[in-house]
C-alpha cells in the first residue's frame, strides 16, 4: 500500500522542509582588520601614567607593533627599536627618542617636551612648545600649535640602520624642514627651525647610561641620517649631486658625507631626497633643464642621457657654500674609482635648474 502510494505521488506524512537558502545563517565575512592578535599585550607596548621616570625599550622589545605614550610628565624615554605607528598624547616636560617608525607619529596636546624620532609621516596637533629632531619621508604637519622647532633628526647605534630598512625608510630621503601648517597664525610663525647643530644636539636629553645598548652616539659624523640644513639657511652658490644606482652605492654614500662633515663649514649639505625613477623619467628630468655647465662624471656635457638598465634608486643631494663644487668635486675623487656615469655634478645656474626640475617630479610622487 505504502509503495503503491509512493508511486502515485501521495506521502503518508509530513516531509521535512525544503531548505530555504536565505534561512541558512552565513558565515560573516572576516576583514583584516577584524583579524586580532589575541596575545597582544597592551602593557608592554606603552608608557603611561608616569612621573619623574626613565623608560626605555631595547632593539627586539618592539618589533615593529604599535606603541602609546600617553600621560607622561618629567619623564625620559627611550624606544630602541622599530615601531608601526605612534601616538603621544598630554605629556609634559618630557624628552623622547623614538625608533624607527614604520607609518605614523601624532603627538597630541603636549608641551615643552623634546622629540627625536625617524618615520614615514609626522603629525603635531594642539601642542606647545616643542623642539623636534626629525627624519621624515614626506611633509611634516602641524595643526594648532604654537612655537614648534624644527632640527634634522642625528643620532646613532649599532642597530638603527638595520631597523630604519626594516621600516622602509632611507637615510637619504629627508624633507624634515618642508613643514606644513594647516592653521597659521597671522600674528606670529607657529614654528621655526633650530638655529644650528649644537641646538639641535642640546634638544635631546642626555643619553642613558645603560650597558645593553651598544654604540650610543649623538653628533653629526656618526649618524645615520646625514646632517642637513633644510630650509632655514640660504646659499648664494649651491651645487646638485645626483648618484645612479651602482654596486657599493650606499657604501659609497656614506664614505661621501663623512668627507664632507670632516670639511667642516666648506659646504653644507641642504638637502637629501632618494626616489626609484626609470631612465626615461630621468632623462625627461635632467633634458628640461640641460646646460653645459653640467658635468657627468668627468666629461662635460649639454645632454643627460645617463644610462640605467631599469628603474632604479637615485640619489639627489643639494649642498651650498662658497666653494661647494669644488668641494663636492675633491669629496668624490676621494671615492675613486667611481663608475663611468655613476653621478652628475650641477653647478651654479644649472643647478638650481636640475634642482627644481628634480624635487617637483619627487613632490609629485609623494602627493
Amino acid at each position: 500500500m505504502g509503495q503503491l502510494l509512493s508511486r502515485l505521488g501521495i506521502r503518508l506524512w509530513a516531509s521535512e522542509p525544503a531548505e530555504d537558502s536565505q534561512a541558512v545563517s552565513e558565515q560573516p565575512k572576516v576583514y583584516s582588520w577584524d583579524k586580532r592578535n589575541t596575545e597582544f599585550d597592551q602593557e608592554k607596548f606603552s608608557f603611561h601614567d608616569l612621573s619623574d621616570q626613565t623608560c626605555m625599550k631595547l632593539p627586539g622589545e618592539i618589533n615593529g607593533e604599535q606603541f602609546t605614550l600617553r600621560n607622561l610628565k618629567n619623564c625620559q624615554v627611550f624606544l630602541f627599536d622599530d615601531i608601526a605607528t605612534l601616538m603621544l598624547d598630554d605629556c609634559v616636560n618630557c624628552a623622547f627618542f623614538i625608533g624607527p617608525v614604520h607609518q605614523s607619529i601624532f603627538i597630541r596636546d603636549s608641551r615643552e617636551c623634546s622629540v627625536a624620532v625617524s618615520c614615514q609621516q609626522f603629525r603635531v596637533r594642539d601642542c606647545h612648545k616643542m623642539k623636534i629632531l626629525l627624519h621624515c619621508v614626506t611633509q611634516p604637519i602641524i595643526e594648532t600649535s604654537t612655537r614648534i622647532k624644527f632640527g634634522c633628526f642625528q643620532y646613532y647605534y649599532n642597530q638603527l640602520r638595520d631597523q630604519m630598512s626594516k621600516a622602509g625608510l632611507s637615510p637619504y630621503m629627508n624633507v624634515w624642514s618642508n613643514v606644513y601648517d594647516f592653521s597659521p597664525s597671522s600674528e606670529e610663525e607657529n614654528f621655526s627651525y633650530l638655529k644650528n647643530s649644537d641646538e639641535v644636539m642640546s634638544a635631546v636629553t642626555p643619553l642613558p647610561e645603560d650597558e645593553r645598548v651598544a654604540g650610543l652616539a649623538i653628533n653629526a659624523l656618526p649618524s645615520v641620517v646625514p646632517l642637513t640644513t633644510g630650509r632655514r639657511v640660504k646659499f648664494p652658490s649651491i651645487a646638485f649631486l645626483l648618484v645612479l644606482p651602482f654596486e657599493e652605492r650606499e657604501e659609497k654614500l656614506r664614505d661621501f658625507f663623512n668627507i664632507l662633515n670632516i670639511q667642516g663649514d666648506a659646504v653644507s649639505v641642504v638637502q637629501c631626497k632618494e626616489i626609484t625613477i626609470s631612465q626615461e623619467e630621468l632623462n625627461r628630468i635632467l633634458s628640461s633643464s640641460a646646460s653645459s655647465n653640467v658635468a657627468a662624471g668627468d666629461s662635460s656635457t649639454a645632454h643627460f642621457k645617463l644610462p640605467m638598465k631599469s628603474k632604479g634608486k637615485v640619489n639627489a643631494v643639494e649642498l651650498g657654500g662658497d666653494d661647494c663644487s669644488g668641494v663636492v668635486r675633491e669629496a668624490l675623487s676621494q671615492l675613486a674609482p667611481l663608475p663611468d656615469y655613476s653621478h652628475l655634478v650641477a653647478e651654479s645656474s644649472a643647478a638650481r635648474a636640475v634642482r627644481d626640475s628634480f624635487y617637483s617630479f619627487v613632490d609629485m610622487q609623494f602627493k
